[in-house]
């Protein structure tokens, strides 16, 4: 099948459900199998071709879409803990304890 004969598949993902950063990495992830385009606009739309024809495009898509929202919950929690992520830093690199520097003992007083 010439290749464009090859389907194209359309998947919507609604931007106030997920971030188009992570709709982007999820479609990256499929790179191997379909030639992806991705559109914004109200939504984040990605057109799948497959490379191969007759691959199976449904169970793909339906692992594009959960991967979607894996990518979506990692950014998410990445979010939410940036702070405590922050702080574990910079006491990895400081000679004193962030978080109890008077169990610091240098031997002063």
């Amino acid at each position: 099948m010439p290749a464009d004969e090859r389907p194209v598949h359309t998947v919507q993902f609604s931007k106030n459900l997920y971030r188009p950063t992570a709709v982007k990495k999820a479609a990256y992830k499929f790179t191997n199998v379909f030639d992806v385009q991705l559109e914004d606009g109200e939504d984040t739309v990605v057109r799948l071709r497959p490379k191969i024809a007759g691959s199976d495009s449904d169970a793909l898509i339906g692992e594009l879409m959960n991967e979607a929202l894996d990518q979506d919950l990692r950014e998410t929690i990445a979010a939410e803990t940036n702070g405590i992520r922050e702080l574990i830093l910079a006491q990895a690199f400081s000679e004193v304890s962030v978080f109890h520097p008077e169990l610091d003992n240098d031997g002063t007083q």
